[in-house]
């Protein structure tokens, strides 16, 4: 996780943290998302929530080590048919 993610406050520094705790299990940002929204119904509430937490992923974990590893891992496992 980027340093930057230090100005966030309350829930949105613990949401960014949980995603971060979800991706070092080997989760994917992508994989943490879908599962995250997956039980929202409120079309326009899902949109709003989906481009919340893609903008955190791309200000604060996009690029970083723990993205590329994960994603890397996600491909590994459609690859084998796992997901």
């Amino acid at each position: 996780m980027k340093k930057e993610c230090i100005r966030l406050k309350g829930m949105d520094f613990i949401t960014v943290n949980l995603i971060v705790l979800n991706m070092d299990a080997g989760h994917s940002f992508e994989t943490i998302k879908k599962y995250a929204l997956k039980d929202i119904s409120n079309r326009s509430q899902k949109s709003q929530l989906s481009k919340k937490l893609d903008s955190w992923y791309n200000e604060f974990i996009e690029k970083t080590t723990l993205d590329i590893q994960t994603k890397k891992l996600d491909e590994f496992y459609n690859f084998i048919g796992w997901k």
